[in-house]
């Protein structure tokens, strides 16, 4: 099978880069997983040229598989949709695609498209939509999975309302699944984790505390992608109903992309994900002791949040990634693992056994320290982001604030209006999931 990963936009290409440094530490280039003839598997596209060109140096990449421009997008999801009147010759989409293009058709078997990127600029935002949709015109078969981080509530941009808005429409029409990263949840267990740092590991400011870095949410978000998207050299499903051993037969396998949507996006208007693993990689001199099962599963609280503004999360459903057990002892935690699991992130009514998991023997991240780690991949009612935009998005669009900088470019007041019918389809369906008396 073949995957073909494409990273979009300043953030894109950096937490992809990070992705790719965890996999070169971890697996050679002969892995025909992630690389082909040595080369990653990967397409770097952006409209600036600092942060690839950073990424030129890496010899993980072809080089003809690195696409810059010199203008930038600025922060406007229009000009990077429809790009500047006029200006076709030679466009970085069409570049980019061909790029994909070439890729898919070096797989022996194409499954899909990973595609990382950021909603709240122009690159990312309004670049990456037109990439999404025009890969699911080509490839309408194939599964499409889209790696987002979002802005963070307290602003980026002025536009990035907008910008979000728009983006969160296009990856609802065109896309299978949607892994999404809120900045303020990954500076909230970025700060938790990082709390006990000394000036003996790492670099403290003048207070004291050690500064969260851009770095640090890409490790973050990079560990979070590796329990889930490296391979699982031994693989199984476990029943959480089933009491007592449980047979675990050995298999070699690659990341499923298929596999995946069908087991966390079930339905398809419910397809917004959210990662959290426990440990990850941080500037921290990693300790040497073992943790037992329970104690990873406990900490992954804090990577989260349990609650909404008005009500408990509820579980649609999820999928559990266990890695690092090579001393066979997950099997005699797993009730209570599970029943943890059970309290901290509870389901439906509807669904009570929500929960799958995948067990492997050997872990992701050895040569970063982490020999066990849970990864936890939920889909749950958590619409708190996305209403906060479309509030946002709204009061602006009501007083027509910046829609001129949109209409330039070709976005119409219609198309906004349309984006905000798609996204609050989104809100109502996750609503009627969490109220089985409505669903």
């Amino acid at each position: 099978m073949g995957t073909v990963f494409l990273h979009v936009g300043q953030a894109g290409i950096q937490i992809g880069k990070q992705f790719w440094d965890f996999v070169t530490a971890e697996y050679s280039t002969a892995n025909h997983t992630f690389f082909r003839k040595g080369k990653a598997r990967a397409i770097l596209v952006d409209t600036e040229p600092k942060v690839a060109q950073a990424a030129q140096r890496n010899s993980t990449f072809r080089q003809e598989n690195i696409l810059t421009e010199q203008s930038g997008r600025g922060n406007n999801w229009a000009y990077g949709y429809f790009d500047a009147p006029g200006r076709r010759d030679d466009c970085l989409l069409d570049r980019a695609l061909e790029a994909v293009r070439r890729e898919v058709e070096a797989c022996d078997f194409f499954v899909g498209c990973i595609v990382t990127h950021s909603i709240a600029g122009g690159t990312g935002s309004g670049l990456g939509s037109h990439l999404i949709e025009s890969i699911r015109t080509a490839y309408p078969c194939q599964f499409l999975l889209s790696v987002v981080v979002t802005p963070y509530a307290a602003g980026e941009t002025p536009l990035q309302s907008y910008n979000s808005l728009l983006s969160l429409a296009w990856l609802q029409r065109y896309v299978d699944g949607v892994i999404l990263f809120q900045n303020e949840r990954v500076l909230t267990a970025l700060a938790k984790s990082l709390a006990g740092l000394t000036s003996q590991t790492v670099k403290l400011d003048a207070a004291g505390q050690y500064r969260v870095s851009v770095a640090d949410v890409n490790l973050y978000v990079a560990s979070c992608l590796t329990g889930v998207f490296f391979p699982m050299p031994v693989e199984a499903s476990l029943d959480p109903k089933k009491k007592g051993k449980q047979e675990i037969k050995g298999k070699s396998a690659e990341f499923d992309i298929g596999d995946f949507v069908t087991c966390v996006c079930p339905i398809p208007d419910l397809k917004f994900i959210e990662v959290v693993t426990a440990p990850f990689v941080t500037p921290m001199k990693k300790s040497s002791r073992l943790k037992p099962w329970k104690e990873i599963t406990a900490s992954l609280a804090g990577s989260t949040s349990r609650y909404s503004q008005t009500e408990v999360l509820l579980n649609i459903v999820s999928q559990v990634y266990v890695r690092g057990d090579k001393d066979l002892t997950f099997m005699t935690e797993f009730a209570a693992v599970d029943k943890k699991l059970s309290k901290d992130y509870p389901s439906v009514p509807w669904n009570p056994t929500s929960r799958t998991y995948r067990r492997s023997l050997e872990p992701a991240l050895s040569s970063n320290d982490i020999v066990k780690s849970i990864t936890l991949c939920m889909n749950r009612n958590d619409t708190g982001f996305i209403e906060d935009i479309l509030v946002k998005a709204r009061l602006k669009l009501d007083a027509s604030a910046y829609l001129h900088w949109y209409e330039r470019y070709g976005a119409t007041r219609e198309l906004l209006e349309d984006s905000f019918e798609t996204v609050q389809r989104v809100v109502d369906s996750y609503r009627q999931a969490a109220a089985p008396e409505d669903f």
